[in-house]
């Protein structure tokens, strides 16, 4: 799907995590720039917008194989030719989806986490909002049900993976290494750790059940605490 070229393209990041986890005025190049492909129309358009959370809505109820384009020009009240001026078929729609919904995941994860004080903290908040965000996601639970091979095919997509795993270890960068920048072997570090994070994330949209209850608050502090923040504070063999 060539998603790191396309779900993040124009995303607002918000402030970034200064030392200790609080917000920092600055904003990390690569952060501001995360991608900067096409794929269907650009999300800074209202009406491409609107389509888009109309076509979520519709995929919601119908699910993505039965979706048709008609479906999603009825849902959001538009004409079949306006609707195929801003998206030329399902791939672009199915793009502009993904990039709608990787944006609300970024905008969300990044103030959950911005106020946070220390790495606990952080992965506290992180990880809270990820665990709602994938549970509570009804796009997500209709493809669980009714489409999960396409569902597991855009999850399972090398670019989604390793964009997702720049965006985090780009965050714990800001936060840890505020002010310099850090070795290849502290990068290589934080990008394990992403890649280790981000695959547990994916694995909860396939199948949120766990056996730890994660409804709790108290269990999320717990398992972050035990679980995530040593992986991150550990020191790297130089």
């Amino acid at each position: 799907m060539k998603a790191a070229r396309r779900i993040l393209t124009h995303s607002n990041l918000g402030p970034c995590m200064g030392k200790g986890g609080g917000v920092s005025g600055r904003r990390d190049g690569f952060l501001v720039g995360f991608a900067n492909g096409a794929g269907g129309a650009a999300l800074d358009d209202p009406e491409a917008t609107r389509i888009a959370e109309a076509a979520i809505d519709a995929v919601a109820v119908l699910g993505w194989s039965r979706l048709t384009m008609s479906d999603v020009a009825r849902r959001a009240k538009v004409g079949r030719a306006t609707l195929y001026r801003y998206f030329a078929g399902k791939d672009e729609l199915r793009n502009a989806i993904l990039q709608y919904e990787m944006r609300r995941f970024i905008d969300g994860s990044t103030a959950a986490r911005a106020p946070a004080t220390s790495i606990d903290e952080a992965l506290t908040a992180g990880f809270t909002f990820t665990l709602q965000f994938l549970r509570n996601n009804t796009l997500l639970d209709r493809m669980r049900h009714t489409d999960r091979d396409i569902l597991l095919d855009a999850i399972c997509d090398d670019e989604l993976i390793a964009t997702a795993r720049e965006f985090s270890a780009q965050l714990w960068k800001l936060q840890l290494y505020p002010s310099k920048e850090p070795s290849d072997a502290e990068m290589a570090h934080l990008r394990t750790v992403s890649e280790i994070t981000t695959r547990l994330s994916l694995s909860l949209i396939v199948n949120p059940d766990s056996i730890v209850d994660f409804d709790d608050p108290t269990n999320v502090r717990s398992f972050a605490h035990r679980y995530l923040a040593p992986l991150v504070t550990a020191v790297p063999d130089f």
